[in-house]
């Protein structure tokens, strides 16, 4: 639903749309003073009972510090609308880096693997569990690591 282009969510403007899920929106925003993309996620609107829940788990996943775990700068409601603000990858998701059909060779799968066991298991110990692993929510970094 990009109607949402243009609107504000903290001080971060959204100009892009870059996918969408059934739970949210990602969106490429920017900071309105000091110019700086990041990576919005639009929530699904969100009773007023259910924002201190909300603000709870976005406190705990703000402080996860892991090199394979994206990092979230920012969170807050706008009119019923729960949103994060989060690093912003360009190059994209490991779906779009690599293609329906391309085949890997085992040292990268095994090397992504360690990857994502590792940001699991560090979230895990944190009392976080991730719920949606897919290619679509892995990001991959200018060095060829990944992030979830």
């Amino acid at each position: 639903m990009s109607e949402r282009v243009g609107q504000f969510f903290g001080n971060y403007q959204l100009l892009r749309l870059l996918g969408e899920g059934s739970f949210a929106e990602v969106y490429l925003g920017e900071h309105r003073y000091i110019e700086m993309a990041a990576a919005v996620k639009v929530l699904k609107r969100m009773e007023p009972e259910a924002h201190e829940a909300f603000h709870s788990e976005a406190r705990t996943i703000a402080r996860l510090e892991h090199p394979h775990i994206i990092r979230i700068r920012d969170f807050g409601i706008e009119d019923q609308t729960p949103y994060l603000i989060m690093d912003y990858m360009p190059n994209g998701t490991l779906r779009s880096f690599h293609t329906r059909g391309t085949r890997l060779s085992c040292e990268q799968i095994v090397k992504y693997v360690q990857q994502i066991a590792s940001a699991l298991d560090y979230a895990h110990q944190h009392h976080i569990i991730h719920r949606d692993i897919k290619p679509e929510n892995i990001m991959v970094e200018d060095d060829g690591n990944i992030k979830l």
